[in-house]
């Protein structure tokens, strides 16, 4: 089994950060759902509120 890693940021524009912000916990929920996820997180950037830095690991079937 191998591992596919992806690691980036989002930048929100700042009229949608409160949406974008209730929308990732869904998204977070639905990422670990599938098949092959091991990690999936998002974590809103200290220094810019408007960026979240996202890391993901999958195992490649």
């Amino acid at each position: 089994m191998s591992k596919v890693t992806l690691e980036g940021f989002i930048l929100v524009p700042a009229a949608d950060l409160q949406a974008v912000t209730r929308e990732l916990v869904n998204h977070e929920k639905l990422t670990l759902e599938e098949p092959g996820c091991l990690v999936f997180k998002v974590q809103q950037h200290s220094d810019n509120p408007l960026r979240f830095d996202v890391y993901e690991e999958f195992f490649d079937r």
